[in-house]
């Protein structure tokens, strides 16, 4: 055989040249006050009062610790209601009204969800 075929590639013999290479872009920031004063916070390390929000934020989540449960077990309980149904071997009507009741579960859910995220959010200490 005169050349060794890959398939479907034509052979390589040498790398791109160096001059076909693009140079990785170099991105400047522009100078922004606020940024600088974040990242002196960040190397500062932690302060009381971030240590004192913290433990108001945890416990703010413990109050609210039921309602995610109960998000969780809905999630789990109309995961798979088809898979419910077959095992089962429940009657068509009973099937349908699974699904329809694991449709509005889920929407349900997807507006908890971004209530949730609303709430995390917007907490604030006072609260």
């Amino acid at each position: 055989m005169a050349g060794s075929r890959t398939f479907g590639r034509k052979g390589l013999t040498h790398a791109a040249p160096p001059s076909a290479r693009r140079a990785p872009a170099v991105r400047e920031e522009a100078p922004n006050p606020q940024l600088d004063a974040f990242r002196a916070s960040l190397k500062a390390g932690p302060s009381a009062d971030a240590a004192g929000e913290d433990q108001a934020f945890e416990a703010w989540l413990r109050a609210r610790r039921a309602r995610r449960w109960l998000l969780i077990g809905v999630r789990l309980a109309f995961l798979m209601p088809g898979l419910f149904c077959f095992l089962g071997n429940a009657p068509v009507w009973v099937s349908l009204a699974m699904e329809g009741a694991g449709l509005f579960a889920n929407a349900w859910i997807k507006t908890e969800r971004v209530r949730q995220a609303r709430e995390i959010a917007t907490w604030t200490p006072d609260a």
